[in-house]
């Protein structure tokens, strides 16, 4: 399986990426330095309540945290039941507190610095990756060449395009108040971090994971 990824990998960045630089990344790919790996969890939650410590809905593991440390949680417990390896966090923001393009470098702050460079972004299909995003400019400002589903579902992201908090997150998906920035499952571009209008209550949704980035 591993060769597998490796190969799938090698040929995204064959037809994606220039010749300058390749037998390095060629090389980060091998040693399992390279990639972002995308999916999102398979059960939903009410916004309000998604990410409260104690909340069954995704899991009953995890239950002792809260805000996006749950979030993490709750990827790695499914990327690792996925057999997928390595470290996965939430694409999730908490206002002030923490940006989803930090957490997913593994650093839970607003205040990181961001490697342009970062991806490419994939996620799996019908046994095939499918490039998402060669790296995080383009992710940042075109957001996602395909979707992940089609099926329309909400992400809860309190996310803009750039990865920075919106400040529109239902108290870290914790409370009733407002309006939380939503993404949606089924729309390219940058509708899978802002392609929803949701109201914090009411409306079942999930989150979205990325292996982290080294």
């Amino acid at each position: 399986m591993r060769n597998y990824f490796i190969g799938t990998l090698l040929s995204i960045l064959a037809l994606n990426c220039n010749n300058v630089g390749f037998v390095e990344k060629a090389k980060a790919v091998a040693n399992n330095e390279f990639g972002v790996e995308v999916f999102t969890l398979g059960g939903s939650s009410i916004a309000d309540s998604a990410l409260v410590a104690g909340n069954t809905n995704f899991s009953t593991s995890c239950t002792s945290v809260s805000g996006v440390s749950k979030a993490n949680c709750l990827c790695q417990l499914e990327a690792s039941g996925r057999g997928f390896s390595g470290n996965y966090r939430a694409w999730v923001s908490s206002y002030l507190s923490i940006d989803a393009v930090c957490n997913i470098q593994g650093l839970e702050n607003n205040s990181c610095s961001v490697d342009t460079n970062l991806g490419p972004f994939v996620y799996k299909a019908s046994g095939n990756y499918v490039l998402l995003a060669e790296n995080f400019t383009e992710l940042s400002s075109t957001g996602f060449r395909a979707a992940l589903s089609t099926i329309s579902k909400p992400i809860w992201t309190g996310t803009k395009a750039d990865g920075r908090a919106s400040g529109n997150d239902c108290g870290a998906f914790t409370n009733t108040s407002g309006s939380p920035t939503t993404g949606d499952e089924a729309a390219s571009g940058t509708g899978f971090t802002t392609g929803r209008v949701e109201n914090c209550t009411g409306v079942s949704g999930t989150f979205l994971c990325m292996k982290q980035a080294k």
